[in-house]
């Protein structure tokens, strides 16, 4: 740059002391300069960085299944556990249920069903899913008194 201007200076000084002061001052040529633009440094050996991206997904844990039962045969969903229960409702061969509980000895489950909580007799049912471990033992509900 500092070449340049000395360039011009030297160019107009010199026609300024020719004499002739009604010939055109020559017009400057604009140089033209690249640009430089360094390389990226690369990091060295150990401290390379991690690229930023989304985390990896950490697996939920697993629950065990929700156990459910599949009846063998057709029978009465009772309002509790044993026959002395009203009956609320029937099941057929084939029908699945939700299991939520069981009595104490075991034997009896207490289902989900559209009609709200039953009753099946357990040695009629098989687990489809899940198995007993994962079933709370339920209190059963009162005994209905007989009518007089």
């Amino acid at each position: 740059m500092a070449l340049a201007l000395f360039f011009m200076a030297w160019i107009v000084l010199t026609l300024a002391t020719r004499g002739d002061a009604s010939a055109p001052l020559p017009t400057p040529a604009v140089a033209a300069y690249a640009s430089f633009t360094p390389p990226p440094q690369s990091a060295p050996p150990g401290n390379t960085p991690i690229p930023a991206g989304r985390p990896t997904p950490v697996p939920a844990p697993t629950q065990p299944p929700q156990p459910l039962a599949r009846l063998t045969t057709g029978l009465n969903l009772r309002s509790g556990p044993g026959t002395g229960y009203a009956i609320v409702g029937a099941g057929y061969a084939g029908d699945t249920f939700l299991i939520t509980g069981r009595n104490r000895a075991g034997d009896w489950w207490r289902i989900r069903t559209a009609a709200g909580p039953a009753w099946i007799y357990g040695p009629y049912a098989h687990f489809a899913a899940g198995h007993g471990a994962n079933v709370a033992v339920i209190a059963a509900p009162p005994t209905p008194t007989p009518a007089h």
